[in-house]
């Protein structure tokens, strides 16, 4: 038997609360709280009025839908929600999990990069900011459709464990990632066959790339060779990258597209950084081969 209107209503709004705070933590407690219920009706009332376009971007509605500081928490909501969506909910099509099969999540606030006011750049440097998606919302486990995903400009995550069960990925974009330190996560993706990881200036390593083996595109590029970033004191904080080590390129039999500008620290060093043949890829991944014995 199903909840009466009043008992709906007033569970929607006790959830609503939940996921309207400042805090990861409390929102999950939300979402548990709706998924545990088993109530189509909790699920269709508060996504009522989302939906997904053909671009992969999000519809959102009024509840999930807030000012510059608190939409990261909004969407952080919204994509468990969608991805605990069960599939009996009367939703719109799109946020079923069966049929979502591209999703752009990429933040457009870019001025804050580009544009070096104090204010700006502390922004995306402040830590309610920089804590919001360290990891990326556990409901995208769910997606296992996508083929597509769009995470450019996701500022604070660390790493991508979460994706390592959307083995049906064909594209993903995480360039502009600044805090992501490891691709291990990716282990899995095996049908990836275009990658971007440009402007990942904490990337260390792309040993999780081994078995992606249908990769044909490869940008691991920097825009510039020393980075700034302001640090929690206030103070202008420069450095360049840390990626060194390339060895889990070697053996990506397909690669024929791969830029790496501005990796200086990169050994072997590229006779080339940018490489727009396969015989050029192969050349380089030889070096690599060499390197490593």
């Amino acid at each position: 038997m199903g909840m009466t209107k009043t008992e709906l209503k007033k569970t929607v709004v006790k959830i609503k609360k939940l996921l309207k705070k400042r805090d990861c933590d409390i929102i999950d407690s939300g979402i548990e709280l709706a998924r545990a219920l088993d109530e189509p009706a909790v699920f269709e009332t508060l996504l009522e009025g989302c939906s997904i376009d053909k671009e992969g971007k999000i519809i959102r509605n009024k509840i999930f839908t807030g000012t510059g500081p608190a939409q990261p928490y909004l969407d952080h909501a919204l994509l468990n929600l969608i991805g605990y969506n069960p599939n009996d909910t009367k939703t719109d099509k799109s946020l079923k999990c069966e049929n979502i099969k591209k999703l752009n999540l990429s933040e457009t606030k870019k001025q804050s990069w580009y544009r070096w006011k104090n204010e700006d750049v502390k922004a995306w440097e402040s830590p309610k900011l920089a804590g919001v998606w360290p990891e990326l919302p556990s409901g995208l486990t769910n997606l296992t459709n996508l083929t597509s995903l769009n995470l450019e400009y996701c500022r604070s995550i660390q790493n991508v464990n979460i994706l390592t069960k959307l083995t049906n990925l064909t594209k993903l974009n995480l360039s502009f990632c600044f805090k992501l330190e490891n691709v291990v996560g990716l282990k899995n993706c095996t049908k990836l066959t275009s990658l971007n990881l440009s402007d990942c200036f904490k990337l260390e390593n792309v040993d999780g790339l081994k078995n992606c083996t249908k990769l044909t595109s490869l940008d691991i590029s920097l825009s510039r060779r020393k980075s700034a970033f302001i640090s929690s004191n206030g103070y202008l904080k420069v450095f360049s990258a840390p990626l060194q080590n390339v060895d889990g390129l070697v053996n990506l039999s397909n690669l024929a597209s791969l830029n790496m500008s501005y990796c200086d620290k990169v050994q072997p060093k590229p006779s080339k950084e940018v490489m727009t043949t396969r015989k050029e890829v192969a050349a380089y991944q030889e070096e690599i081969r060499k390197s490593m014995k």
